[in-house]
């Protein structure tokens, strides 16, 4: 192939990274707007993100993470009940501003409502001061949450649900609960002086209702109640999240840290995959051994900021998307606040922001704004993959043609553009229709194949059979295909490389391998080989482990001295079955079919007349075959 050639092929694999890549990372069909935006709602309504500014306790425990490269696992368990959510600030302004407006008419409203219900009651439960007490207090109950509570709760219901703070069902428990606090102020003071007034005790029980059930308490325990309420609960919104994940095609979870702003988009500046797992009142996080710089927002923003303010430059530290956590033990949060502190001085915002202080902060310029704001949301994980993929592929062309990626791509471009890959269906099929039954039916796998499973590996086997293409609707058997290959390479003492974009595919492919390799083990806790790659706490340091190698070599010395014992048992079965299988072959050839015809034909005509009769005792007579040949005559 010619240096030339050589050069065009390379230049037009890496057109072509490029453009899938840019159409894997931007919107393509609104100007290429970057695609990896954040959003809390997905086009249909479901929750796919959520703000974590509402949960101080959490989002402070995140940046502690952060500051320590992911190493402290303090956020690996998300607890039911145990991260709730504040009152924002500006609900909690309306509030008190609600709560100044009661009045001392209101509470003497109130007063004066009890203070009949006691009278009342104590006449009609005179001799019954225990159930005048129990029902008393439910109805004092109800006085306060109609005529208190719950007016003071629609005054700020719409603010409630519009910041979907609360839904209906919350409101009311909010409702019950701020009246039995409320209650509480005046219950042992309402229950004496019913029984003193059961007692015929003259006393002036308004008065001392309302020494005891004053706005000043009223107003501090309304203060005191919402400053300390807790709205949503990470656990129950996390639940929901993962849920409509299930719905949703290929969506995986993110941690976002940091934002940008620009033409009313929100882009994350940073942000790490994790997987969640489900148990009884928990959540169990693990999160990915690398972080990623949202680089394609960041060089939008760059540019159509360039174009509107006539300048030019870039951001150097944005140069590498991916900040592997290996690498950054020590320093990981110095070199965020870097990129942040990059972003601040290009934009021109007007305050620095830092990221070791885990409080909400915000910068901002006349173009954009950033945040050290953290977030939970869905994103597609695959895309993320193949976006990996194509910038390693586009880093490793740089190279040069005679690099070894460029010598692959070099002949797979020759292999399907400048000629024709050659096919091999015929001479599979041709070869597969000269072998014997027995051939056909008795082969040497750990799994059971059927005979177009049997062509692909006899495929693979050819020198020249390069590529081989396997399609077919789900459960059609295309995922035991590929287990098929792979211990038809092991046995032949080959390492295997599966990939895949769906993480659902490889886990199939897993589960197939692991189950045949665990029916021929012995030993329950022998290493499973199987590493997988890109996937969270993988086995990698298990399998290279001292004990793991040893544990190798100690099994591999037992099985060599059966091995030719075992391979010698091993063809034996196989040559019995195909003995067994020649033998059943070579009795059917003797069969008559015309005889076989015959025998079918005069069943017919036996169960037509429905005249039946005993055909063994026939065959005993002397003239038995005259007496047949009678029957088949009818």
């Amino acid at each position: 192939m010619s240096k030339e050639v050589k050069n065009k092929n390379t230049i037009f694999v890496k057109s072509i990274a490029k453009y899938f890549m840019e159409f894997l990372e931007t919107d393509f069909h609104k100007r290429k707007n970057p695609k990896r935006s954040i959003k809390l709602k997905s086009e249909d309504g479901l929750l796919i993100g959520l703000n974590l500014d509402k949960y101080k306790k959490f989002n402070n425990l995140i940046w502690k993470e952060i500051s320590h490269s992911f190493n402290l696992h303090s956020i690996n368990e998300i607890k039911k009940g145990v991260y709730k959510s504040d009152m924002p600030e500006g609900l909690l302004s309306l509030v008190n501003e609600k709560i100044s407006k009661i009045s001392k008419q209101d509470i003497k409203r109130v007063v004066k409502k009890i203070s009949e219900e006691i009278k009342d009651l104590s006449i009609t439960y005179k001799d019954e001061y225990e159930t005048g007490s129990n029902i008393l207090l439910e109805n004092i109950f109800l006085i306060i949450k109609e005529d208190l509570v719950n007016l003071f709760i629609k005054k700020i219901e719409k603010s409630l649900i519009s910041l979907e703070i609360s839904d209906e069902n919350e409101i009311y428990a909010m409702g019950e609960d701020l009246s039995n606090i409320l209650l509480e102020l005046i219950k042992q003071k309402v229950l004496d002086l019913f029984k003193s007034l059961v007692n015929n005790n003259k006393i002036n029980f308004v008065k001392e209702l309302e020494d005891t059930f004053t706005l000043n308490d009223v107003n501090f325990i309304l203060t005191e109640f919402f400053e300390n309420f807790k709205f949503n609960d990470l656990f129950l919104e996390i639940f929901d999240i993962e849920k409509n994940k299930n719905i949703l095609d290929k969506k995986e979870f993110y941690l976002y840290f940091c934002d940008i702003t620009f033409n009313k988009i929100k882009y994350p500046i940073f942000y790490i995959p994790f997987d969640v797992r489900k148990n009884n009142n928990s959540f169990t996080i693990d999160f990915d051994s690398q972080i990623y710089i949202n680089k394609k927002a960041l060089e939008y923003i760059v540019q159509e900021y360039n174009k509107d303010n006539s300048k030019k430059g870039g951001l150097d530290l944005i140069s590498e998307r991916i900040i592997y956590l290996a690498d950054h033990a020590n320093d990981l949060l110095s070199f965020l606040q870097s990129v942040i502190n990059e972003i601040n001085n290009f934009f021109g915002l007007d305050k620095n922001i830092d990221l070791n202080d885990d409080k909400i902060q915000k910068a901002k310029s006349i173009t954009c704004s950033v945040s050290n704001t953290c977030y939970i949301c869905l994103f597609d994980k695959s895309d993320e993959a193949l976006v990996n993929d194509y910038e390693d592929i586009l880093q490793l062309l740089s190279q040069g043609d005679d690099s070894v990626l460029g010598v692959a791509f070099n002949n797979l471009i020759n292999d399907f553009i400048h000629t024709e890959p050659k096919t091999f269906d015929a001479e599979i099929y041709n070869e597969w229709d000269g072998l014997s039954s027995k051939d056909k039916l008795v082969f040497n796998a750990p799994i059971p194949l059927n005979s177009e499973q049997r062509r692909i590996l006899s495929a693979l086997n050819k020198n020249d059979c390069k590529y081989i293409t396997v399609e077919g609707p789900p459960g059609t058997g295309k995922s035991h295909t590929i287990t098929a290959i792979v211990f038809d390479a092991i046995l032949h003492n080959k390492s295997v490389l599966v990939l895949s974009d769906k993480k659902e595919a490889l886990d199939v492919v897993e589960d197939k391998i692991s189950e045949t390799m665990n029916k021929v083990r012995h030993d329950n806790n022998f290493q499973n080989p199987i590493l997988r790659l890109g996937k969270t706490g993988n086995t990698y340091n298990q399998i290279l482990s001292t004990s793991s190698i040893e544990n190798i070599k100690m099994h591999h010395r037992a099985v060599k001295k059966e091995f030719d014992s075992i391979e010698s048992d091993i063809q034996k079965v196989i040559n019995t079955l195909k003995e067994d299988l020649e033998a059943k072959t070579l009795a059917y050839e003797n069969v008559n079919i015309d005889e076989i015809y015959e025998v079918i034909k005069l069943e017919d005509v036996i169960n037509v007349s429905r005249e039946y009769f005993d055909i063994e005792e026939i065959l005993k007579r002397d003239n038995s075959l005259i007496e047949l040949s009678e029957v088949l005559k009818f």
